[in-house]
């Protein structure tokens, strides 16, 4: 694959990242009750969720909880625009320079990676610290999966088109 190809590659990967960036990541319930839906945005920005729990005398009480940013959200939403600014930069450079560009474009996808599956390993280990009788699950939606299989897709084509190239050479 060309570098030039390559590169429209990574910058598409980078843009649907993002894009699921936008769309719901996790969907938290309880006792089969859908209680909020975060966005990867709302986790790496932090946002409040406002939800109904039990009774008072005129019906169900309305709660606030704050949701803190997550620094693992933060830092592959961050990467993942380095990335975009990088692929765009890398195609209109030379084609010497484009293949340095690469090594940059499959560091940061792996770190990515790295980063969104270590915020759901956060995410379960502290609802799973919570206790059985907090009755809260995490689901993890489409989108959450998308970024992670799209930047581990990216960083294998990266490294193995390179890995081809230079065997060629």
């Amino acid at each position: 694959m060309k570098p030039k190809t390559l590169n429209f590659v990574s910058l598409s990967f980078f843009t649907l990242i993002l894009i699921c960036f936008f769309l719901p990541f996790v969907s938290i319930t309880c006792a089969d009750t859908k209680i909020a839906k975060l966005k990867g945005t709302d986790l790496a920005f932090g946002t409040k969720i406002e939800y109904r729990q039990g009774d008072d005398l005129f019906g169900r009480s309305k709660q606030t909880e704050k949701v803190e940013p997550e620094l693992f959200a933060l830092l592959a939403f961050l990467l993942t625009i380095i990335g975009l600014v990088i692929s765009a930069i890398a195609l209109s450079s030379k084609i010497e320079k484009q293949k340095n560009f690469q090594i940059a474009l499959s560091i940061i996808s792996l770190l990515i990676f790295i980063s969104i599956l270590a915020l759901k390993f956060k995410l379960d280990s502290e609802i799973s610290g919570r206790g059985e009788l907090s009755g809260l699950e995490l689901k993890y939606e489409a989108p959450y999966w998308i970024v992670l299989i799209s930047s581990i897709i990216n960083f294998l084509l990266v490294v193995f088109f390179r890995s081809v190239k230079s065997d060629e050479v």
